[in-house]
């Protein structure tokens, strides 16, 4: 037992000792590591330190890269200063010059559109000045302009009727086709008379027309003038001088038969007495003054139609001799009628 106790105090014994080895053998493993994580550490550490002396060193390179290019372009910086100097001055003498020829172009302008105006002035000064109506259309007869005179004709304002077609317009619709008919493009050059309707008259006015074509820029036809000239005036010249042509034959006739009468009686009658002779030269030379006479105002008019003077011999008459000579006459020439004449002694005397 003793034995075996003291087996068993050595076996505690043996094992105290293990487990004191065991905790040293612990407590020396954890040191090492101690160390090594000391060694490392410091390896870090010196590892960190010469990292950061890198990063200063290119920092430091860097910097001084960044200096020596900032130096450089302080350097350059007069030259590029001079050259936007020279830039500026180059395009403020563009700009310059651009105003100026802006100027120029605008002077030019001012003056072609004054020109344009006063062209434009005189042509409507032109057209309204025409006395005759003047009626401009384009190739659908459609109104582009009218004067004064074919304003007041077809009583119209030109801004209500501008565009509309001219048979619209007049209220006449006969005279309406008839200006439509004259402002075909077909008829380019043609003469017409219209008569034209007048309140104050119950004799319409005639208007000769005319058409002539005019064009644009580039030659093609742009449209018709229809130019309409008044002729009532010389219609009725015209007419009156038919009357008076009809009434001068018959003037011519009546001494020309009495002449031829009694010419023919006094040659082929010997028999005749003397009394009845003289009665007959005296007809005879009545008619053939009569005939002079009319021959004289027949000349008179003419002279007068071509503005050459009168030869006019002015007397003092009676006018009652004047008037029984003329009664006289008719009552000679037309026996079967009876003439009465009247005189007013208080008049006469």
């Amino acid at each position: 037992d003793e034995h075996e106790n003291e087996s068993t105090d050595l076996g505690h014994e043996h094992k105290g000792a293990g487990g004191e080895l065991a905790v040293e053998k612990m407590e020396m493993q954890e040191i090492e590591r101690a160390g090594a994580g000391d060694d490392s550490h410091h390896q870090l550490t010196n590892d960190g330190g010469n990292a950061e002396a890198a990063t200063k060193r290119g920092d430091d390179l860097a910097g001084g890269q960044q200096n020596r290019e900032e130096q450089r372009e302080l350097e350059a910086l007069p030259g590029e200063i001079e050259a936007l100097e020279a830039e500026n001055a180059r395009l403020r003498a563009e700009n310059r010059d651009l105003a100026e020829q802006h100027e120029r172009d605008l002077g030019f302008l001012r003056m072609a559109l004054t020109d344009a105006c006063r062209v434009q002035e005189q042509l409507d000064g032109i057209l309204k000045s025409v006395a005759d109506p003047l009626i401009v259309t384009d190739p659908q007869r459609q109104i582009v302009l009218l004067n004064r005179a074919a304003q007041a004709l077809l009583e119209v304002v030109p801004d209500q009727v501008a565009g509309r077609r001219i048979e619209d317009v007049v209220a006449d619709a006969a005279l309406g086709r008839q200006l439509a008919t004259a402002l075909q493009p077909d008829k380019v050059g043609i003469k017409i008379e219209i008569p034209w309707p007048d309140r104050e008259s119950k004799r319409p006015r005639i208007y000769r027309g005319s058409t002539s074509a005019f064009c644009d820029k580039a030659g093609c036809r742009a449209g018709l003038i229809l130019v309409m000239h008044e002729v009532t005036r010389e219609r009725e010249i015209e007419r009156m001088k038919c009357e008076f042509v009809s009434r001068a034959a018959h003037e011519l006739q009546t001494p020309l038969t009495a002449i031829i009468g009694f010419s023919e009686l006094l040659v082929t009658q010997d028999a005749l007495s003397e009394k009845v002779r003289q009665e007959g030269l005296a007809v005879i030379h009545e008619r053939a003054e009569a005939l002079s006479r009319i021959v004289d105002d027949i000349l008179d008019l003419n002279r007068a139609q071509a503005g050459r003077p009168l030869n006019l011999e002015c007397e003092t008459a009676d006018p009652g001799v004047l008037v029984r000579e003329r009664v006289a006459a008719f009552r000679g020439r037309w026996g079967r009628h009876r003439f009465e004449l009247q005189e007013d002694r208080a008049v006469t005397q």
